[in-house]
């Protein structure tokens, strides 16, 4: 109500979309009619702007305007790269309002049963077992994911991976692999040298270690200083294959999606978003 009522107050109008079911999001900004609008707004958490996001890029209308957002969700990890104020929403609707755009990548997904989008951040291996762990902790807030990730450690087992990065074959091990168009995950810094428009994706890989030592490096992922375990891979690329000797499923922006083998392409500069600097 607080969030309609500041809406207003900036003199915005808007129609209301409010998804009934899972992936309703996608369907209806897909087949909306978006030429007569100004903006198209996901109000909600990451999963909202995944869905949202997803129905916006396989829209057909002549005219698309700009890509917005308003975070009110647990994590809210998108936006951390864009607002640093305790009320992020309330800034959000100031760069609606002010109606200054800038482009930024997304990345393309192509696995054998789907193909998909994502703005932020993929994970595999932990990340994606404290996503589904998570689901029930979300009372708990931002440390839900925390939680979660502890709680799975005991059950933690490698993959085997083949990276192709731009056409070279890097294989390895992995407890937790990311790809990221933007650094964080929730309030985690997964991948703090990841700049949203730079064309790049950057792979962050956690390889096989003592589980003690893997519950040392989970706090030091708030600050990014995970980066500079010995055992911490920190790779970049414009495109790339995942190949793991067992399905391993990605969780772009928080969502469960189709298994391995995927394909994951940067799209440089490709979403115009309201963003004010």
């Amino acid at each position: 109500t607080l969030v309609k009522e500041i809406i207003e107050a900036r003199g915005i109008t808007y129609t209301i979309l409010i998804p009934e079911y899972f992936r309703h999001a996608v369907k209806m900004v897909q087949e909306a009619d978006l030429t007569f609008y100004d903006a198209v707004v996901a109000a909600g958490g990451d999963g909202t702007i995944y869905e949202t996001l997803n129905g916006y890029m396989q829209n057909n209308s002549s005219r698309k305007p700009p890509f917005g957002f308003i975070p009110l969700g647990t994590g809210n990890a998108f936006s951390r790269d864009f607002y640093h104020t305790k009320t992020p929403w309330l800034e959000a609707v100031d760069h609606i309002s002010r109606q200054k755009t800038k482009w930024i990548d997304t990345a393309f997904v192509e696995a054998k049963e789907e193909s998909y989008y994502f703005v932020g951040v993929t994970g595999f291996g932990l990340l994606t077992d404290a996503t589904i762990k998570g689901l029930p902790l979300k009372k708990y807030g931002k440390i839900a994911y925390i939680l979660a990730a502890l709680q799975c450690l005991a059950t933690l087992k490698e993959v085997q991976i083949t990276l192709t990065l731009d056409g070279k074959t890097h294989e390895t091990d992995s407890f937790v692999l990311s790809i990221s168009n933007t650094r964080y995950i929730s309030d985690l810094l997964i991948a703090p040298k990841a700049i949203h428009d730079d064309g790049i994706l950057d792979i962050i890989n956690v390889k096989k270690m003592p589980r003690f030592k893997l519950l040392g490096l989970i706090p030091t992922v708030y600050s990014g200083k995970h980066i500079k375990y010995k055992e911490v891979e920190y790779l970049t690329a414009k495109e790339l294959i995942i190949e793991t000797d067992r399905p391993w499923i990605p969780s772009p922006d928080g969502e469960l999606l189709a298994p391995t083998p995927l394909k994951i392409k940067c799209i440089p500069k490709s979403l115009e978003i309201l963003y004010h600097d």
